[in-house]
This record gives C-alpha cells, structure tokens and sequence, in this order.
C-alpha cells in the first residue's frame, strides 16, 4: 500500500521555516533546493520522493514527481496567502514581509 504524501497545508509550514532559516538575507532560494530538505524533515521514504504524478493517478499523464509539484501547490497557497513575494524569477521563491514574519511566529 502506498504511503500518502503529506498535504500541501503540511508542506507549508516546513516550507516557510526552511526559506527563512536558509535563504540568507533576502530569505530566498531557488525552488530545486527546497525538495529534498523538506522531504527529509517530513521523513519521506525514496519511493515518495521519485514517484511520479501518473505512478499515483494514471489518468494523469505528467512525469513530474509528485512531491515536487505537492511542494510546488504549497508554494502556490502561501503566495495567495502573501507569504511570498510574487514578483521574482521563475524557479526563486522569496519570503514576503508577511511571510517573514509567519516564520518567525511557527
């Protein structure tokens, strides 16, 4: 039986501490070095970090993995939230003013 990967509300707390403790100054990062640290903290087994959106839901076609596009709609929800800034490059995540101070209350 399959483990079920944590929901995007449980990535986002670890997500919001992991930018804020790791992000330097700008309390940023680029999104490929979030995956494994988050995953590791949720203490996700080898199989739920490869596996693939179809491996889970065959109807859906994507290769992606699906911890990294869980990780990527938590994301999604905190900008809506206005935990991150918005307005950076694709692929860097950087903590809003909000969202800095969201972690510094977690």
């Amino acid at each position: 039986m399959k483990k079920i990967l944590p929901s995007g509300r449980r990535v986002q707390e670890p997500l919001l501490l992991f930018i804020y403790f790791h992000g330097g100054t700008d309390y940023q990062i680029h999104a490929r070095d979030s995956y494994e640290p988050i995953a590791d903290f949720l203490n996700l087994s080898p199989e739920e970090r490869t596996v693939t959106r179809h491996d889970r839901n065959p109807d859906d076609y994507k290769t992606e993995s699906d911890w990294h596009n869980r990780v990527q709609f938590a994301r999604r929800d905190l900008v809506n939230l206005g935990n991150f800034d918005n307005s950076t490059d694709r692929g860097i995540w950087k903590l809003s003013n909000d969202g800095i101070f969201a972690a510094q209350l977690l």
